[in-house]
């Protein structure tokens, strides 16, 4: 969908290409781009060389072009003419039509295509710094959810060769119970972080992954605690703390993947145009 809006850039009228021009600049302001700037006074440019009487709307005029470069540009446009007319000359003695294949080639460009070619790709580097982002936020999703899928076939591997060893039936109780306690506290703990995340930008269900994930990974903290601290599994106040205290130890290993993903979803976010809403501010 990208590449056919880009691709209507050459052949909308002017007024459309100055309304996403404008549009693209409001994204390209407060964005995290590198060269942010450099793309901003190109599409500027652009803007008021397609149509100059529009270039009053945007929120900051394009940068003029110093005199140096001017006094540079000067002899070398009149030394162009100066050839051109010499030419014309030698060509009209020759007797030859020095315009008769002007419509079959020419290398002039015409400065509106210019300015449109300038928007586009200007649009497309922003639609291509968005689309790497989305692409990372799906590949840290999927990353996390092959890793619950593993674990929990591990988990189910290693309860049923407990089942086979005869392992006693009060201590599988008392390892059921104790990882319930550090999943449900894991799972709390999960869900007040997240009610404190911004969800104004769309995260491909990978907030929806990491609940998924964080019962499995506190139940699992919450046996290898007690196990660690007591050397066994039994049902006491002792036990059941313990285990909802390592029940919140999952969420210092995946503090990683939340300050990438939201690293992903501040850039994703500073290439929005602002729309007049108060933004939230994220955890």
């Amino acid at each position: 969908m990208h590449r056919i809006d880009e691709a209507f850039i050459e052949i909308e009228p002017v007024e459309a290409v100055i309304h996403n021009a404008l549009h693209d600049e409001m994204s390209l302001q407060d964005s995290t781009l590198m060269n942010r700037e450099e793309l901003l006074n190109k599409l500027r440019r652009a803007v008021n060389k397609l149509a100059p009487e529009a270039a009053v709307y945007l929120n900051q005029q394009p940068p003029e072009a110093t005199q140096a470069s001017q006094a540079q540009q000067l002899p070398q446009d009149d030394q162009t003419k100066h050839n051109h007319l010499q030419a014309t000359r030698a060509a009209m003695q020759n007797g030859d039509n020095p315009n008769e294949n002007d419509y079959e080639f020419s290398n002039a460009i015409d400065s509106a295509t210019q300015a449109r070619t300038i928007i586009y790709e200007v649009r497309t580097t922003l639609h291509h710094f968005r689309d790497d982002r989305w692409d990372k936020l799906i590949r840290v999703r999927n990353q996390l959810m092959k890793m619950t899928l593993v674990t929990g076939l591990l988990l189910y591997a290693f309860v049923e060769f407990a089942i086979m060893m005869n392992v006693g039936t009060e201590t599988l109780k008392a390892a059921t119970i104790l990882f319930f306690v550090g999943g449900l506290v894991g799972l709390f703990s999960r869900l007040y972080d997240q009610s404190k995340t911004d969800t104004s930008i769309e995260d491909f269900r990978l907030a929806t992954a990491r609940l998924i994930a964080a019962p499995l990974y506190s139940g699992l903290s919450a046996i290898g605690g007690v196990l660690v601290v007591q050397r066994m599994f039994e049902l006491n106040v002792s036990s059941l703390l313990i285990a909802a205290a390592f029940g919140l130890t999952p969420s210092l290993f995946t503090t990683a993947i939340q300050k990438e993903a939201d690293q992903y979803k501040t850039d994703l976010k500073s290439t929005t145009a602002p729309t007049g809403e108060k933004r939230k501010n994220s955890s």
